[in-house]
């Protein structure tokens, strides 16, 4: 067996298939033959296991999950990799490699198919960049005895937060949900080649096979606990009737208090079965038809806003606008957790309005994502910007006129961006959810843009 954690078999290996890291997918090889060897004896994987990995790189943890599994389905996006792993895992007979993107696959029947009699597992070495949408799909799934992942040390600390603590938020509420959660070990930075900027942890996800909490709603939950989190600072209160503006702030308050709670409490001290709790009442105050309240917005005021924004003011429809991108801002920072967020909205004299966020590696380069509203042409676009204007025209200069899909600006040192997309003018802006996801899916087109560029 080809050990592929040792840097001198590992440099020749990839140069001799002219293998180059890719930023974009988020490539840091393993360098560090521990680490691959106690993930796969800490999740606890044995002959009556059958193992999903995803991204298997060059292959190291699927090494140590050959040797103990009894099957092992490892998923890779990466065709570059099909010649290397055909070197370095091709030995196995109980390892299955499929070529495609998990994000695309129905997990429960993939699980169903290839892992007939075996305990169905999961174990990967997530890319910073999408550990959200992976781990999520892999929750979701619920077709696992467990999930055992390396993430960000952030982000396992996300994960596995109490409430009340800096690190608990929403996405500690979700995970929690549907596992329990137990931090594993720390992986330092020396253990990847390249070396990333931030130090990794690895964290057990044991699924709940049944929830010790009565919720008939999980829409209704886990809009509940957007909603609280929305405004960390302020009472849960004002997060209630922000996210659920048919109650209102009375109703809200009605709510809180029927749920056996104070008025005064934060979103943020409390734990799933409170949540469970107000998300009951909220559906007993509509007859229990909660499924039928998805996160919109109100397409008449924003209409209005549309209409009326180049000759007067409607405060209501103004607000209805600021509703929703704080929403936009929330969920997006709770969807990319391994981005971080600066400020506040910024309004530029109805202009337009904005927030930014960045990783390391465009911290790295001075640049940044920037999600804009412009007002008089009512649109929202995505723009990678520097974060000053001769960082922008350095990056600019560095395109060389290669500027993919996205449309460049014209003088980067006279202008607030560098490249940028916008969403079609017609976009449906009352579906929350839907503009979530199509401002996400922007702002990581770019970035990959961006970071191919920068290799």
């Amino acid at each position: 067996m080809i050990d592929v954690c040792d840097i001198q078999v590992m440099k020749p290996l990839l140069a001799s298939h002219g293998f180059h890291f890719s930023k974009a997918k988020g490539q840091n090889f393993l360098i560090a033959p521990w680490v691959p060897r106690s993930i796969a004896e800490e999740a606890g994987v044995d002959e009556g296991a059958g193992v999903l990995e995803i991204g298997p790189g060059i292959g190291p943890l699927t090494q140590q999950l050959c040797l103990r599994a009894g099957k092992v389905c490892a998923v890779e996006v990466d065709e570059r990799l099909r010649p290397i792993l055909k070197e370095t895992v091709g030995e196995f007979s109980n390892l299955e490699i499929l070529w495609q993107d998990v994000m695309k696959l129905d997990i429960p029947a993939l699980v169903r198919e290839k892992f007939p009699g075996l305990r169905p597992m999961a174990c990967a070495n997530l890319p910073y960049y999408i550990t959200t949408p992976i781990l999520s799909a892999l929750l979701e799934a619920r077709c696992f005895d467990s999930v055992t992942v390396m993430v960000q040390k952030e982000v396992a600390q996300r994960i596995a937060a109490e409430p009340g603590s800096a690190d608990y938020g929403a996405f500690s509420v979700f995970c929690q949900y549907y596992a329990q959660p137990e931090l594993l070990f720390d992986v330092p930075a020396h253990c990847f080649l390249p070396q990333p900027k931030v130090t990794s942890a690895v964290v057990c996800l044991r699924m709940r096979r049944d929830l010790p909490w009565e919720i008939e709603n999980e829409k209704t939950f886990f809009r509940v606990v957007r909603a609280s989190f929305a405004m960390r600072r302020k009472k849960l209160a004002n997060g209630l009737a922000s996210g659920f503006p048919e109650l209102g702030k009375t109703g809200a308050a009605e709510v809180i208090a029927a749920a056996g709670l104070d008025a005064s409490v934060r979103g943020e001290t409390l734990g799933i079965p409170e949540f469970a709790r107000i998300a009951a009442e909220i559906d007993s105050r509509r007859g229990g038809m909660g499924e039928q309240y998805a996160v919109n917005f109100n397409a008449g005021l924003l209409e209005s806003y549309k209409n009326l924004v180049q000759t007067t003011s409607l405060a209501d429809s103004y607000r209805e606008f600021v509703r929703l991108f704080r929403f936009l801002r929330a969920q997006l920072e709770k969807e990319m957790p391994d981005y971080q967020f600066q400020g506040n909205i910024v309004e530029n004299a109805m202009d337009y309005s904005y927030f930014q966020f960045s990783d390391q590696a465009l911290k790295g380069r001075g640049l940044k994502i920037v999600v804009v509203f412009v007002h008089k042409q009512f649109r929202f676009e995505v723009w990678l910007s520097g974060v000053n204007r001769s960082n922008q025209k350095r990056f600019h200069d560095l395109l060389a006129g290669q500027y993919g899909p996205f449309l460049p600006a014209e003088n980067p040192e006279r202008m607030d961006f560098i490249l940028r997309v916008p969403l079609p003018e017609n976009w449906d802006m009352t579906d929350g959810d839907a503009m979530v996801s199509a401002l996400k899916e922007k702002s990581l087109a770019l970035i990959d843009w961006a970071e191919r560029k920068m290799e």
